[in-house]
C-alpha cells in the first residue's frame, strides 16, 4: 500500500540548501522519498524508530551528518518529513 508524502516547510528550506549546494545529496534524499512511499518502516537509509517520543517517529541516514526525520500517520496512509538537515534532538 503506498503512502502519501508530505513535507513540512523547514523540511523544503533543507531540500532546497541542498540543491544549491550537494546535488548528490538530492539524489539521495530523493530515492529514500521514493523508498517512504512504498514502505515508511523499512528499506534503505537505516530507518530506526526515534525514541522519546510518544508517536511514530522515524530517522533514516542520508549521510554521516545528514537525517532524515519523518513522522508516520497509518490512520491516513500519510508520511510527513519534518526535517533533512543534521541530526535529530531528543
Amino acid at each position: 500500500m503506498n503512502y502519501s508524502i508530505d513535507i513540512t516547510e523547514e523540511a523544503e528550506e533543507h531540500l532546497k540548501f541542498f540543491s544549491k549546494n550537494d546535488k548528490r545529496l538530492v539524489k539521495k534524499i530523493n530515492n529514500l522519498i521514493k523508498d517512504l512511499e512504498t514502505h515508511p518502516k523499512t528499506g534503505i537509509g537505516n530507518p530506526e524508530r526515534l525514541k522519546y517520543k510518544d508517536e511514530e517517529f522515524y530517522s533514516r541516514r542520508i549521510n554521516q551528518y545528514h537525517r532524515m526525520i519523518y513522522k508516520i500517520n497509518n490512520d491516513i496512509k500519510t508520511v510527513i518529513i519534518i526535517s533533512l538537515y543534521g541530526h535529530y534532538e531528543k
